[in-house]
């Protein structure tokens, strides 16, 4: 018998903490539906239409918001950028939940107090992330910890280049500088930072990372997990 892990993470600590023979373990990651975020060129144009985001930097936040997700320290770093004067054309999408009322309040102070409406568009929770994912330039994830996010891989399937924090299993799918950036703490500084290389960053560049994503997300795709589960059952 063996014990499957979606991650590499998972198994690591499996084996390390919890004594978990390794000969028992395997890793398969999550299947992707390649499919299901390739978009209309007509419905991404509708899109940003629609949100007034034609020729902007649109960028992603996707997820609930709470402590795990950093949102605070996301926020304050969109405020470090304003004074920097490095938000021109650029405008951030906030999906997801927005029942954690505490977070959310926090939010829309530094929101207030910084003067960053005009940066910012919080929609809440949405059905079209296929559609919006291919609507933006970028994804940011700036968590505490994570597991093997499915929203970066749904992103390397958008070809939307991933700005995300080095924690749980992010590193597995994303090569600072090669399938995406990493963010090197989960400060506002360093958030601030990271953004700041993705906006320096020339579209050749960024060009360069996307295909490289979508390239390795290739490699999730739901029949090759199948395959995966199919062979470690014909091997048991």
């Amino acid at each position: 018998s063996k014990i499957v892990f979606n991650s590499e993470l998972a198994r690591n600590i499996a084996i390390k903490r919890y004594r978990v023979p390794e000969l028992k373990t395997i890793t398969i990651y999550n299947g992707i539906n390649m499919k299901s975020f390739e978009v209309d060129k007509e419905l991404i144009k509708q899109f940003k239409r629609k949100y007034d985001l034609e020729n902007k930097i649109v960028g992603a936040f996707i997820g609930s918001l709470g402590y795990r997700k950093n949102n605070i320290s996301f926020f304050k770093a969109i405020a470090e950028l304003k004074k920097l004067n490095k938000l021109k054309n650029i405008h951030f999408l906030i999906v997801g939940s927005l029942s954690n009322k505490s977070i959310y309040d926090k939010i829309k102070e530094i929101i207030i107090n910084e003067d960053l409406e005009q940066y910012v568009t919080i929609f809440g929770e949405r059905k079209d992330i296929h559609v919006i994912l291919n609507s933006s330039d970028f994804l940011i994830l700036p968590s505490l910890y994570e597991g093997l996010p499915n929203v970066v891989m749904e992103a390397m399937a958008s070809k939307t280049l991933v700005v995300a924090t080095a924690v749980g299993g992010v590193p597995e799918l994303i090569d600072n500088g090669v399938t995406g950036l990493l963010i090197k703490s989960p400060t506002s500084a360093d958030i601030s930072t990271a953004l700041e290389t993705y906006l320096e960053m020339n579209n050749e560049q960024r060009l360069r990372i996307t295909e490289n994503a979508y390239r390795k997300i290739s490699n999730f795709s739901i029949d090759n997990m199948f395959n995966q589960v199919e062979d470690l059952y014909l091997s048991l």
